[in-house]
Parts: C-alpha cells; structure tokens; sequence
C-alpha cells in the first residue's frame, strides 16, 4: 500500500514562482505543504481557539516535515508564455483609478494535458487518522500557485500497482545517495523539513501583527513590483534530489539507453512538390544547420546539453552524451525505412533529434516548445541547397523509433553511413598491438555507453590518452562484453571531410563499418542509437540488420555465434 497526493489543474494550466521569483515547472512539496497549512487556518480554524480538529491538523502536517515524498509522477510540461494558451482576463491592479498592466514575466505559465496529474507518492502510508485528516484537507484547495491555478487534489491510501511504460517515463524517485555527478543527472525539489509548520505561524503572526497604516500601504504600493522582498525567507526547507525512476545511478545491472526521449522535425521543401532527399554526404551539414538552428532559436542560456559546452568543474565528469540530431529520409535506404515503425515512417523526411538521459526534465520541456513553435519556420543551410519549412513537431515519450525483429530474425546493427573514427591510428603504448577498425568501432561505443564500461587501468606519462584509449576499447572486446563486433572494416569516401565535423588538419580521417550486436540485458533492440565522431550531428545512426536464424553458426574459433559466411 501507499499513500497517493495526485493534483490535476482543470484548466491544463499551472502560474507559480519561486523564492527568487522564477516560474515554476512544477509544485513543490513545499507549496503543497502551504497550502493545506492555508486550508487548515481559512476553513476549519486551526490557529483559532475553538478549532476541534487542531491536534489531528498538526500531527498530519508534522507527519509532512522532513518526510518529502518517495516518488514523483510528472506530468509533460512546456512553457505557454501566451503560445496555446487562452487569456480570459487581464492581469494587473490598479493604482489612482488606473490600470496597471502586469509585466510578462508574470503572465508565463506552464501547460499540461488536462488527462495528466501530478503525483506526490509515500511507499510507506500514515496513520488511518493522518490519512483521512489529509484527504479532508486536501478536498478543500481551491488552486495551486497563483488564484488561476484551479485544481483538484486527492489524497488517498491505495495498492502499489506496477507501473505502465509510459508512467515509468514521467516518474522519479528520491535518491538519498547523491554525490557532484548528480548535478547533471537529478532534478532538486523544495521539500518542508521539521520546523518549518511553526516558520509559517510565525510568519503570519510577524506580517499581520497590528493593522498597518496609510502610509505603510502607500509604502508597499510603491514597491508592488517587488513584492517579494516582503516575504521572510524560509529556513526550514530542504532540497531533496530525485532521478529518473529508469536511471539508477547505484545498480551496475541497470543499462539506460543513451538517449530516452526524441522530437521528431518533419520537413518539405519550400515551394516545390518535391520531397526532400539529401544525400549521404549532406546529413551532417545539415544536422549542424539544424543545431544552429535551435540554439539561436533557444537564445541566451542554452543548456550544455545542447550545445555540447561545459563548464570544466574538478570532481564532475562531462556527460558521456548530447542532443544528437539525424536526418531521416530515402538516404537511409528504403530496406532501413521499412524497418521504422509506422508512425515515424508517416513523418519521413524528417530530423531525429535524439534527447540524452542527462538532460533536464525542464529543458528537454523548452526544446519541445521550440520545436513546437517552429512549425512554419524556414531552414536554409547554403546557396547549393534547399530551403526546408518545418512541419509540425511529433514529441515520443522514448526512444524507440524501430519496430521488433520477427521471432526467426537475430538483430545485429551497423553504421550509416560508417562509423567516423574518434582518433587517429597509433600502436599499443607496449607496442605489441596495432589499432585497426575493430578497436575504433570499440572505443566508440565506449565512448556512448561509458557508464556501463569501467576501465581501471593506471594512466600516467605521455602515453596516459592512448593508455585510456586502449583500456575502453579492451572493455568492449573482452570475452565477458555485452556487446560483439563482427566484421570490422575500414571505409573510405573521395571526400571525407563531408563526413566529419571540426575537422583536425593534422589527423587523418577514417570510416568505420561493421556489424554489432547487443546483448539481450544489455540495449533495448528497438531504441534509437549512434556511433562515431559525429554521432551528434548526422554521421554513425546505428540501423538494425535482421538476419535469419538459419544463416547463423557458432564460430569455431571465438566461440561466438554470427552470420555463416563470416565464419
């Protein structure tokens, strides 16, 4: 059993700041916290002196302090600012018998699907008389947020059932074993800890202790723009972390995909019948175009997520991952494209925009509302190329972009067009091996899953990169690996450097291609992925190959099964 908050906003609208004045994604416990203790006070009395209930109130609202909530439920939110959102009246007050109109910031809203709700979730249930004295309560909140908030809160003892995919998707779970790698992969949320039911009291009691004079309202009315500041400052909050219910950040069998969530951007060329087909050489550029794009788009403060910038901080590793984009058309092939599943296929041409699992809740909510409201918007990439219109953007909840392989199908995947190689050829520090295609295409794929490949070996002297180098590579060829690598070759183009981004004048480039396979526990099979120097930007979008079972043979010399005419 556990005990279940839910909030449902009936207008699909939430308008809340912080402290700092910031609008707010989401309630917090905090803010939940404040408004049953406002319920309490406003319709049943609880600071007066005849109030019944007022043991029962504070022995619920203490069982709240310093107990935040085991899991969260999310819903989807993006930001309206006025964009799909209906104003039924004007915001403001008035000041000398004239309106004064309120300033944008404080007209921003967040917008959710009236079908969502938000859950505050409690593993281990109160007592049957905090409960029903809570759900009492909660019955009574007219609104969360600002007075436009209309919402309908619930509060219940219910049966812990197993979660839905898509419900997976949105939840997070507090996580107590937090450490600076964090930083980059929870979100923190404002939760009361103990003190603070008695801050509020006092608060109420220090702003509402004798009846202010004329002047003092006139005082007040002149910094009506910062009201804030009027507000003491709370001292009994605390700031809890939670990640994702699909990240584990402590369970070593537990393998995320690299990137969880995708925007698909269908495109048409402007003014022509014609549909868009890039060719293979083209996908990068416009991938780049396409980044500009969206950072220009985005403006000032653009996460490092999507730009690919950060901040070097001693004891905080970068993200192995960020926002990848990729183009989806008949340069792919059509064998891959009838692999899509239908209601990708239907918005092909189209750019992939793959989101990494590092990546904010909140942003990952402003890239969809820029995706959103590029609809009609133009792209141009050069004189030698079309110019694309944006179609309107499809956002999926996960990754998974392929269809499932038949039950007499082994799925392996390869590289489009190649894999580009992420360094250059060098031998073994010891000199007793050579760097061929297979240790590339290995070192790649460490690179995109280097949480899940440790490599302990000591880096020191000059060779200390090419030692960590062949210390990844030798983690995903090992015999104990989840993943094989069959058949790795070079591959090379008459213009490589189409093929590439920021390209080293001193470093030759190189392809990859080969067949790889994961290992059951290890990817979803279905899940959109990509290798390579440019995975980011157009190159090494991993499609499935589909081989029959009776093409398959166990290798005599490995020990490993793959396709019969490479044994």
């Amino acid at each position: 059993m556990s005990f279940v908050i839910s909030a449902r906003f009936l207008m699909g609208l939430y308008q809340g700041r912080d402290s700092s004045g910031e609008p707010e994604r989401y309630p917090t416990p905090d803010r939940l916290f404040k408004a049953l203790l406002s319920v309490a006070c406003l319709n049943f009395g609880y600071t007066g002196k005849d109030c019944p209930e007022s043991e029962e109130i504070s022995e619920s609202l203490h069982w709240l302090e310093g107990n935040p909530p085991d899991k969260m439920r999310l819903p989807f939110a993006i930001p309206s600012d006025g964009y799909g959102a209906i104003a039924y009246r004007d915001k403001g007050f008035q000041e000398n018998d004239k309106v004064k109109m309120a300033s944008s910031p404080a007209m921003s809203a967040y917008r959710y699907r009236p079908d969502d709700a938000l859950e505050w979730i409690w593993l281990d249930p109160p007592s049957e008389r905090v409960a029903g004295c809570l759900e009492n309560l909660c019955e009574e909140i007219p609104y969360l947020g600002e007075s436009c908030s209309k919402v309908h809160v619930v509060a219940q003892v219910c049966e812990t059932n197993t979660e839905t995919p898509e419900q997976r998707s949105r939840t997070f779970v507090r996580d107590d074993a937090t450490d600076l790698g964090a930083l980059n992969s929870h979100i923190f949320i404002n939760c009361p800890i103990r003190g603070r039911l008695e801050e509020l009291c006092g608060n109420y009691k220090e702003l509402n202790s004798k009846k202010v004079s004329k002047r003092k309202v006139n005082e007040l009315t002149v910094k009506e723009t910062n009201l804030l500041a009027e507000i003491p400052e709370g001292r009994f909050i605390g700031s809890v972390a939670y990640r994702g219910e699909g990240l584990d950040m402590h369970d070593a069998a537990t393998v995320a995909p690299p990137w969880d969530r995708a925007i698909l951007m269908p495109v048409r060329v402007i003014s022509s019948p014609v549909e868009w087909q890039p060719r293979q050489s083209q996908t990068v550029r416009w991938a780049v175009a396409m980044h500009r794009f969206l950072i220009r788009k985005w403006g000032f403060g653009a996460p490092a997520t999507l730009t690919g910038r950060y901040m070097k901080i001693p004891g905080i590793a970068q993200p192995a991952n960020n926002v990848a984009i990729h183009v989806l058309s008949d340069s792919l092939g059509q064998e891959f494209l009838s692999k899509l599943l239908p209601s990708v296929r239907h918005n092909v041409p189209a750019f992939l925009i793959l989101i990494p699992r590092e990546m904010s809740t909140e942003d990952f909510a402003e890239l969809c509302d820029i995706c959103q409201r590029s609809q009609g918007s133009s792209l141009y990439c050069g004189h030698d190329l079309e110019t694309l219109v944006f179609g309107k953007a499809d956002i999926l909840a996960d990754s998974t972009m392929w269809q499932e392989p038949a039950d007499d199908r082994v799925r392996y995947w390869k590289p489009v067009p190649f894999a580009m190689a992420e360094t250059r050829a060098f031998t073994d520090p010891q000199g007793a091996r050579k760097w061929r295609a297979r240790e590339s295409v290995a070192l790649s794929i460490a690179h995109v899953w280097r949480d899940s490949f440790s490599t302990q070996s000591e880096r020191t002297g000059h060779w200390a990169k090419e030692q960590g180098y062949w210390a990844a590579a030798d983690a995903v060829l090992d015999d104990s690996s989840p993943v094989q690598i069959i058949d790795a070759r070079p591959t090379f183009r008459t213009h490589m450097e189409d093929y590439a981004h920021h390209v080293q004048e001193s470093n030759v480039l190189r392809g990859c291609n080969a067949l790889i396979q994961f290992s059951e526990d290890f990817s979803n099979e279905c899940c959109a992925a990509a290798i390579g120097q440019t995975r980011h930007l157009g190159g090494g979008l991993l499609v499935p190959v589909d081989v029959p079972r009776d093409l398959i043979a166990r290798n005599q010399v490995t020990g490993k099964e793959e396709p019969i005419w490479l044994s």
